[in-house]
């Protein structure tokens, strides 16, 4: 079931310096769709909203957003975020490689130009400035459940709801997230997610996982949605040691795998939700 995928790694250099907010997710995220909705509108509806019939799908698309912390950019100053493109959107990246070169862009009070598109991981060079190269997408590989631990580490701030709340995530909180958005996501390209018995084993699995250890702390953050108004919201950060119980469904390292390239929890195509997992004897 393995899914199609490719993330992109696009620098951005500062041509009209000002000040940009320390979390940047948002405004990249909004930087894109404006983009988008002015040069290429319908690969919104194709990857990012919407879905077949006119039912709600998660987005092809997620986000990892610059991580540096500074809060104000000079000329020649570059930023970095990264674009994780899954299934039909992993063969289409030149759909938002060419919206975002072909005009100023803008994040927080400060200007910016696309200058590079690199395959991350690889470094192999997509977008160069002038010219644009085609570069195959891969397939995720499962995790491998070798040991008794995982650790999952925050990227980026998570704001994870279980039950009608956020919390502190648990082990099978976070992978009740990623099956329920792995299936989604499949259907909405046309492909079939995990049954309903896969996920309830899976789950089952996951409940019985014992949190032995967590370092961790709740980060604020605000936003300004056009639908919305203004938001205030916190979210966690840390680290978390999970112990596993024996026998893994076969499904669990491919899920586990997508929850690292996805995110997980809310917002995370602006960039919320980014995890590392590692597994650990």
């Amino acid at each position: 079931m393995a899914l199609r995928y490719k993330c992109l790694k696009f620098t951005l250099e500062c041509v009209d310096p000002g000040p940009v907010p320390e979390f940047k997710g948002f405004s990249v995220r909004g930087m894109i769709l404006k983009r988008l909705r002015e040069g290429n509108p319908e690969a919104i509806d194709r990857y990012i909203y919407g879905g077949p019939g006119g039912a709600t799908f998660p987005s092809g698309v997620t986000l990892t957003p610059p991580l540096a912390r500074s809060e104000f950019v000079h000329e020649g100053d570059e930023l970095s975020f990264h674009l994780h493109l899954f299934e039909d959107a992993a063969e289409a990246d030149v759909e938002f490689i060419f919206p975002l070169a072909e005009s100023e862009l803008r994040v927080g009070a400060a200007r910016f130009r696309l200058v590079r598109v690199e395959e991350a991981g690889s470094g192999k060079v997509v977008y160069d400035g002038e010219r644009y190269r085609y570069v195959r997408p891969g397939r995720l590989e499962p995790l491998e459940l070798e040991g008794d631990f995982v650790v999952v580490s925050t990227l980026t701030p998570t704001y994870l709801v279980y039950d009608g709340r956020a919390r502190v995530p648990r082990f099978h909180m976070i992978v009740r997230n990623a099956a329920r958005r792995f299936t989604m996501l499949r259907r909405r390209f046309g492909k079939q997610g995990l049954t309903r018995e896969e996920a309830r084993e899976l789950i089952r699995w996951a409940e019985e996982a014992e949190t032995v250890a967590m370092s961790y702390r709740l980060k604020t953050l605000r936003r300004r949605s056009s639908r919305i108004g203004r938001q205030e919201f916190r979210a966690v950060v840390g680290t978390f040691v999970y112990e596993l119980p024996p026998d893994p469904p076969d499904a669990a390292g491919e899920v586990l795998s997508f929850a690292a390239a996805y995110g997980v929890g809310k917002m995370n195509t602006a960039g919320l939700g980014r995890i590392s997992i590692s597994h650990h004897p």
